[in-house]
């Protein structure tokens, strides 16, 4: 299945509650979510639309690591951009080759940063960084990089909803 990324939107009185049980604003099922599924499925069809209003949950697939990439320091002294703050986090690996997700509340008096800094990200920034990051760029790396420039544009929009109603979000790597 893969390691993917989702978050979720919550109202702003819900906040102390998200900081301290951010795995509660999570749904039990995100990718039946993020792919128009009921929860539990095991078999099915669908349009791989995304059950919720994508102002309530960003879904970002298997193309979170370009993320923190993009976002993160570029070297261990340097400093991370703002959004970064959205990408940060590794699962923890367990010993049967499963693994517990990373999971963190963001609260609504951050968002604005984060939105204003990944709103100056840009798809030729993406190309940038997967031409100067692999010695050998290849078709499938262009793939992937117009993948990052599809859920960066849905990252943005989650965001700028999320400033607009004064929301803060959880998300989880898992």
């Amino acid at each position: 299945m893969g390691i993917r990324y989702y978050a979720y939107a919550f109202d702003s009185d819900n906040t102390n509650a998200a900081l301290k049980h951010p795995h509660h604003f999570v749904s039990v099922d995100p990718l039946a979510d993020a792919l128009g599924l009921p929860h539990g499925f095991t078999a099915g069809t669908t349009n791989f639309e995304q059950g919720p209003p994508t102002e309530e949950m960003l879904y970002l697939d298997k193309l979170w690591p370009a993320f923190q990439d993009m976002t993160g320091p570029a070297w261990p002294d340097d400093q991370a951009r703002p959004s970064y703050r959205m990408f940060e986090g590794r699962v923890t690996m367990l010993e049967d080759y499963s693994w517990r997700p990373w999971v963190r509340a963001i609260p609504p008096e951050e968002v604005p940063l984060i939105a204003e800094d990944l709103g100056t990200v840009s798809e030729a920034d993406f190309i940038q960084y997967y031409l100067t990051s692999r010695a050998n760029y290849h078709d499938r790396d262009a793939g992937e990089a117009a993948g990052v420039a599809h859920f960066l544009g849905r990252a943005q929009r989650f965001l700028d909803g999320l400033v607009e109603s004064g929301r803060g979000f959880t998300y989880t790597i898992g």
